[in-house]
């Protein structure tokens, strides 16, 4: 039966399993990691499934356009945080280009190539950073014979983390001989559409029985289901 560390006894084992430099910087990147994985999760719960775009567009079709567009694009942002060089401007960032450089001799050789493809891989994220995000290109929004914004999409995002994980993963079985499932599951956004749908349906029957005169109906109806809903 496996035991559960809390956050202080997982970062320090880190430190002692890879040592103070790489250790601590592999945790960050880490939890880091994890945390997009969570809003990642959250976003293809919801936007993955055809029939739950499709609730989407019945409640707050606005709203929950608004919510894939920030959603989606902090996890883009999040990516080129994790994936840039490792100084910008003469300071440091914190990101996956230390570990080169602070792995044994041994690992170095895969560490690059597996860097090297995720620089690739998330060369989108850095595009869509750069000229749509974190500012706006000219040419692009007015646009006067721009240069096109490379592609995003889902799968490409899921081909970037993939990578992203195999890497921390490589490191972690080469140091600590285990592995870290960053693939989660959520219905915290499902569950919201759905209370949504249910607060739709119930508008429209109380929109058809107050037109049919049975208001009194309605009412017991309503009492009948808080009751329920606070059993």
């Amino acid at each position: 039966m496996g035991t559960t560390q809390t956050a202080e006894e997982v970062k320090q084992e880190h430190l002692e399993k890879l040592g103070p430099e790489l250790g601590n910087i592999y945790h960050q990147l880490r939890n880091e990691l994890i945390f997009i994985h969570i809003k990642w999760c959250e976003f293809e719960e919801l936007y993955a499934h055809e029939e739950r775009v499709e609730l989407m567009k019945k409640n707050s079709p606005n709203f929950f356009y608004y919510l894939q567009n920030i959603l989606f694009e902090d996890v883009i942002l999040a990516i080129t945080r994790i994936t840039e060089s490792k100084t910008n401007k003469g300071k440091e960032n914190l990101t996956i280009r230390h570990f080169p450089s602070l792995v044994s001799d041994k690992l170095k050789g895969k560490t690059g190539k597996l860097i090297k493809r995720i620089n690739s891989e998330s060369s989108f994220c850095r595009d869509r950073r750069n000229r749509k995000i974190g500012h706006l290109d000219k040419n692009l929004a007015l646009k006067e014979n721009p240069k096109p914004l490379e592609i995003a999409s889902r799968n490409k995002v899921n081909q970037v983390l993939d990578s992203l994980a195999e890497l921390m993963n490589f490191l972690q079985l080469e140091y600590m001989n285990s592995s870290t499932h960053y693939r989660v599951r959520s219905d915290h956004g499902y569950f919201l559409l759905q209370r949504a749908e249910r607060g739709r349906k119930l508008r429209d029957l109380r929109l058809k029985l107050i037109k049919e005169n049975k208001i009194d109906l309605y009412n017991e109806l309503y009492e009948y289901l808080n009751e329920k809903n606070e059993e």
